[in-house]
């Protein structure tokens, strides 16, 4: 997978502008494989911009899956496609609950939409424009949990991502709970939410709620 990889990077400049998203993702996705926070923050950043244009998580996981395909499977196998799926899951659900706006082209679009419905029918559109579909419920389900318990964190403790760094650092040196493969998981989710809330802070993208100013 890695010598596939190494393929991509090389050919990254000769692609088309769909196939670069496709790239960065999967280029900063194996770079964040080895705790590289700027490699997290170009994946973030990434989906931000996928979200921000009005794509949602079956459009991205279907271009990632024909990207893999070109390569005969060689860039990611089944465990890694579902690592990388819920990443993206969890960069566009901390979207969604700070209500990252969308494009402007994008807003008028599904304005546009919208208008000869209903307010039902008006809600169901905005909830399906913010990246996650119904296919994944079950799945959002489970991640919301965690995204919710970060934003806690951020928004109401005043915990920044180097904060949050060092707090993770200290809990993963105890033996007693540090290591298990629940606490790691937890850690890394909880470590997205704040690339995402810090990117889109210091990317400036207009938010329903309040963040603070990037520390990263």
């Amino acid at each position: 997978a890695r010598a596939a990889v190494d393929d991509t990077w090389e050919a990254v400049g000769s692609h088309s502008a769909a196939e670069s998203r496709e790239d960065a993702l999967l280029l900063s996705y194996y770079a964040a494989q080895n705790k590289s926070l700027f490699a997290a923050q170009c994946f973030v950043e990434t989906v931000l911009d996928c979200y921000t244009r009005g794509e949602d998580v079956d459009s991205l996981q279907t271009a990632m899956q024909l990207r893999n395909m070109q390569q005969n499977g060689e860039l990611l196998d089944h465990s890694e496609q579902d690592i990388l799926l819920s990443w993206i899951i969890m960069v566009m659900l901390t979207a969604r609950e700070v209500g990252v706006a969308l494009s402007n082209s994008k807003q008028q679009a599904q304005q546009q939409q919208a208008a000869p419905n209903s307010i039902s029918d008006s809600s169901q559109s905005s909830e399906a424009s913010a990246g996650i579909t119904q296919q994944y419920s079950a799945q959002v389900l489970g991640l919301l949990q965690f995204v919710k318990q970060a934003l806690k964190l951020y928004l109401e403790e005043g915990y920044n991502l180097r904060q949050l760094q060092s707090l993770q650092a200290t809990v993963s040196s105890d033996p007693g709970q540090g290591r298990s493969q629940f606490a790691q998981l937890m850690q890394l989710y909880t470590l997205m939410v704040f690339i995402t809330l810090e990117v889109a802070a210091s990317s400036r993208l207009p938010t329903q709620r309040n963040l603070d100013n990037p520390t990263s």
